[in-house]
Formats: structure tokens, sequence, C-alpha cells
């Protein structure tokens, strides 16, 4: 979208273009109400040549290509301004002339460029002769903004087997009273010839999921070509209608001189991505938060360099991010009632320098993703959610925050007082609890994994313990059958026994502070029931 600031670059140039010749003098008198725009109520210029236009531009060659708007403002000045696609911005100035029927005539002149505006009295027709871009003779077709509803330029490409050439659309989203069917004008170039048509294309079958518009369309080309081509496809655009997300995207087929048939796709030059689709614009989310999304126009642009958890997506994907706080309570991202097979990842540290935490499938209501994660004081978290095998869809998307237990953390161990020796782990010294009962606190994987299982060490406790033996037996019975790491006070392993596994551990001395953690299977399982039993060697 042509920013109006760009005014501002167009006053600078006058200055120095009003010296070119007696005709342009006249506009320096002009220069003091150049800041002013165009009403923002349009319909007063309505059956008057005054007024906002808008179109698409391309070379006849199709190696430069932009939108375009021309303002005329009164009898005195009018300007325009060029966006191409790579960025660029050229400006425009002219003085109008009227015709003897009382349209008017604009010669718009910029470095090695110019082209000449003519419209009838009632704004009606407007048409572009001469144009010349860069000293490149070029195309550019336009339609005046009205009341009824903004103008949408977008710029694209259609390609076939060895080419690719300009195909270029504007919108008029009000065209039709109830604003479903509306209209729309092309720029098609073929051989170095505009074959586009404002008559024959149609837009119907509207209807958006929330986010976004999506509308069937279809047209022909210029019918007076020796070349018929024929198209179909759909154009995506924000609910808001503005000029910043346009997507257009389809298939074509043309039939040349001698009945030769060919055929390709098209797609627009903006690919209509949410505010979200990059990192650096990631939606903030916080404990209770219910929101919907979509990735049905993400791009995987803004996909992140690293995975972890379960393997890379190859499908588009929307990024939020969470602050951390003092609370130290599990967060947990449930995606659950998404309408396509979603996968969520976890990151830390800043866009620019993400480190990947845990990726997830289908640990909601399958195939939805579910992460949890232990929020840490001021860190910045990034979840980035994509789909299985390329899928996109709306997504729901819940925040919970419950307080951890206690002894969920290793700097959290609660003291334990293992079964004395030769008693055979019998009665009372029987430990065991649920994983899952969250009435004094939740519990996650503290991520800190033993040896015996490696990665697959899930929900987990820990447990203190000064050494009165020099070895602990260890028995495990249902439910949950867990395993056992016994590490030093500062968290370094010693000795383990796997989950459904039994046996003798050591490998301290008597009086050493030891952390006892006690694991299920992959956070898999809920209750565990365990005993420890002091051995001598």
């Amino acid at each position: 979208m042509i920013n109006k600031l760009s005014h501002l670059l167009i006053l600078g140039f006058l200055i120095i273009f009003a010296s070119c010749s007696d005709e342009e003098e006249i506009l320096s008198d002009q220069l003091v109400i150049l800041d002013q725009e165009l009403a923002y109520d349009l319909s007063q210029y309505e059956n008057t040549s005054y007024g906002l236009y808008k179109g698409v531009f391309t070379t006849n060659n199709s190696e430069q290509r932009g939108v375009v708007e021309i303002e005329v403002i009164n009898d005195s000045y009018a300007i325009a301004i060029i966006e191409l696609v790579n960025g660029e911005i050229l400006s425009f100035s002219g003085v109008p002339n009227r015709t003897l029927d009382g349209g008017m005539t604009i010669q718009l002149n910029a470095t090695n460029s110019s082209f000449e505006f003519v419209v009838t009295h009632d704004g009606l027709n407007p048409t572009i002769t001469g144009a010349i871009l860069n000293n490149v003779p070029s195309f550019i077709t336009l339609v005046k903004e009205n009341s009824r509803g903004a103008l949408i330029t977008s710029t694209g490409l259609y390609m076939g087997s060895g080419f690719t050439d300009t195909f270029s659309i504007i919108f008029d989203n009000q065209a039709a009273a109830n604003g479903i069917t509306t209209a729309f004008t092309t720029q098609v170039m073929v051989n170095g010839n505009d074959i586009g048509t404002s008559v024959g294309n149609n837009q119907t079958n509207c209807n958006d999921d929330g986010f976004y518009q999506m509308c069937d369309v279809n047209g022909v080309s210029d019918t007076a070509s020796p070349i018929e081509m024929n198209w179909s496809g759909v154009h995506t655009s924000l609910i808001s209608a503005t000029e910043d997300c346009s997507l257009f995207e389809g298939t074509w087929m043309a039939t040349g001189p001698g009945g030769n048939n060919f055929s390709g796709t098209y797609i627009s030059d903006i690919q209509c991505a949410p505010a979200n689709d990059q990192c650096s614009g990631a939606e903030v989310i916080a404990c209770g938060d219910t929101l919907v999304g979509s990735t049905t126009t993400a791009t995987e642009m803004g996909e992140p360099s690293m995975f972890c958890g379960i393997s890379g997506s190859n499908a588009p994907g929307i990024w939020y991010t969470y602050i951390g706080r003092a609370d130290g309570s599990i967060i947990t991202v449930d995606l659950s009632g998404s309408d396509y097979d979603t996968r969520l990842y976890l990151y830390s540290g800043d866009c620019m320098n993400l480190v990947c935490l845990d990726g997830d499938d289908d640990g909601g209501t399958s195939p939805d993703s579910l992460l949890s994660f232990r929020e840490e004081d001021g860190v910045t978290y990034y979840l980035y959610v994509t789909g299985f095998a390329g899928a996109t869809g709306t997504l729901n998307l819940a925040v919970s925050c419950l307080e951890t237990i206690e002894n969920d953390a290793l700097s959290g161990a609660i003291p334990i007082t293992p079964s004395p020796e030769g008693t055979g782990c019998s009665g009372t010294p029987l430990f065991s609890f649920d994983f899952t009962d969250t009435t004094q606190g939740a519990t996650i994987d503290s991520g800190l994994d033993g040896t015996c299982n490696g990665a697959q060490t899930g929900l987990d406790r820990f447990f203190s313990w000064t050494a009165t033996s020099e070895q602990l037996t260890f028995t495990s019975s249902n439910p949950g059958r867990p395993g056992i790491v016994i590490r030093d006070s500062a968290g370094v392993e010693i000795d383990c026994l796997p989950t459904f596994g039994e046996g003798v551990l050591e490998g301290w001395a008597i009086g050493d502070n030891l952390i006892i953690q006690i694991y299920d299977f992959n956070t898999q399982v809920s209750e565990v029931a365990f005993c420890l039993e002091e051995t001598t060697p």
C-alpha cells in the first residue's frame, strides 16, 4: 500500500522539478497546499474527474511491475506514485488540462519516466497512454476509487512451461450492493501486450473463517486478442479488506492461433500472511487465554531453523510468545479442538537466537498438540504452531497455568526415609503417589534424564536423603513401576535403575547429601509405588 507520507518525497521532487519549465512554475505557487490530501469522504468526487485512481503497472517486458495511485486534487495540479514490487517508489507530477468536453488530460513526469492520464468529465473510463518507465515502454490499468469500498490493487505472475509473465488484478470490494459479488479488472501480459479485461470477470461463493474472506474468481482475457485466456482460482483477503493482504492464485488455460492450448498457474506477489507469520510479530499470550488463529495463509518464511521433541514440520506456521513470571507455574498450551492436524514447538531466547526446548504432535486431543513447561521469571518463550504433513487450518489455543507441587523440581526435593536394613520393605515403608494428582500442584518432566532410560524419563519428583548406609535396594510394584536416579546434592547422577527395574544402588558414602529422583516412563504413568531399603555392601 502506498504510504501518504510519500507526499513529502513528492514535495521535494516538485521543488526541483518546478524550475524545469514555465508550465511547472505554476506548481511552485501550489506548494503551500501540497500537503493537503483528498477528502476522506470520496463521495464528493463522484461524477467528477477529481479524486483517487488506483491501478496496476508493468513494463511491456514484464521485468518491472507494481501498483499505482493518482490523485487529481484540483485543476491546478495532480500527483502520482508508482510503487514497484522491489519497494522502489517513483513520484510523478503534472498540470491538468481541460478538454472541450469537460474531460481532463494530465502529462505526469518523473526522471526518465512519464505517462499521460486521460479521463472523462464524470471520472469514468480513466486511461493511460504513452507510459514509460526508465525509458522502457509500459502499461498502466486504472480504476477510480469511490465511496462504496476500497479498491485493492494486487500484482502477480502467471507461469507456464518455461516462462513467466505479469498477471495483476484490481478488486472493487463493493461493486455490488451486498459486497459479495465483486467486479475486478485484470492486466495480463502476452508478448508485450496487455490482454486483460474488466468484462466477464466474476467473484462469487465468498465465505470467511473469521479471519479471511475467500472467494472463487474466474474470468477470460480480452477476446479481441488472438490469444484467449480462461482462468479460475481463489481470492483471499483480510475481513477488513485492506491493501496489505490480497492473495489470488489459481490456474489458467489459453488458446492461441491454430487452436494450440497452453496452461499453467498464477499467484500474486503478496501472500496475505497473518501478522504473527514471523517470530518478530509473535502474538502475546497469558494465563487463562483462549483464542483462535489461522495458518490458512501463513507462509513457511517464518519457519524456525531448528526443531526438537519431534521431527520438523513442512507446513506454514504462526508464532505466539509468553513471558515467564516468578510463580514458577506449569504452563500448558493446548491446541485441542483445532480443525487440522497440528504441531507445536517451544523455544526460548529471542527471534534471532532461538533455543528449541520441546515439541509435540498429538499430545492433546488427537491429532492436536499440547505442551507443558515450567515458567522461569523473566524468560521469554516462543511457541510455533504449524501442521503435520503440510496441513493448515483454524486453530484453537488455550493457555492454562497451574502451580507445581513442591518437589516437582530438584531444588524443591523433600526428605524421604528409606526402610531400615532387614525389614524387606514390608508394610509402611512402601511409598506411592499419583503424578497426575493436582490437589497440591502439578508435575511435569524436569528434563533431567538418567543414563538408564536416556530421554525416556518422563514425569518426575525429587526427594532428599542424608545417607545412613552405602547401598539402597530399590523395588517397585504396580501401579506404575517407576524408575529411579540417585544424584549428588549438585544434581550429578551417581547411579540409576530403569522403569520396571529393581536392584541395588550404590556409589556414595555415609553422610553424603543425596537427591533421589523417581520418574515414570515417557510421561505416560499416573500412579507409582516403590520401596527403598537400606543395605550394606
